[in-house]
């Protein structure tokens, strides 16, 4: 499969995907893609789709793989105004 963004081969492998709503940020990983390693973009097929939908919007703790910190910056606080 070529890559729709710019034409480079995809492999198919595992990948990380992540979904923010509001303050609310959650990854879902090993999931199944065809992956472009010139750019990085990722295809899912329909049923992936499907699946990570299910996972995302029935998000059940006991299910949860575990926990990462991650750390915020504020790109305001590290740059000049005139930008």
């Amino acid at each position: 499969m070529k890559c729709i963004v710019c034409k480079n081969a995809m492999k198919r492998k595992k990948t990380t995907i992540e979904f923010r709503l509001r303050d609310d940020l959650i990854l879902i990983d090993d999931i199944p893609a065809d992956v472009c390693d010139y750019c990085g973009e990722k295809v899912l097929s329909p049923e992936v789709v499907d699946a990570v939908r299910e996972i995302y919007e029935n998000r059940d703790k006991k299910k949860m793989k575990g926990i990462i910190s991650v750390p915020v910056y504020s790109f305001a606080k590290h740059t000049s105004d005139q930008l």
